[in-house]
C-alpha cells in the first residue's frame, strides 16, 4: 500500500514538473517572440524616418535649386 502511495506522489509530481516545465517554455518562446516583433518594427520606424529624412532633404535641395534657376 505504502509502495502504490508513493507511486502516486512521484505521478503526481512528475506531471505537476512536466507542465511546469511546458509552460516556461511556452512563456520564453513568447517572450521572444513579442521582443523580436518589438525590434523589427523599430527597425521599421528607423528605415522610415530616415526615407522621410531623404525625401524632405531633396525637396528642400530642389525648392532652393529652383529659387536660384529662375534668377
Amino acid at each position: 500500500m505504502k509502495e502504490k502511495h508513493t507511486d502516486s506522489v512521484q505521478n503526481r509530481f512528475t506531471a505537476y514538473l512536466m507542465a511546469a516545465v511546458d509552460n516556461t517554455r511556452k512563456k520564453y518562446w513568447e517572450r521572444k517572440r513579442r521582443l523580436q516583433g518589438r525590434e523589427f518594427i523599430q527597425e521599421d520606424n528607423l528605415e522610415r524616418n530616415y526615407t522621410d529624412f531623404e525625401e524632405q532633404y531633396r525637396a528642400y535641395i530642389g525648392e532652393h535649386t529652383d529659387f536660384i534657376f529662375r534668377d
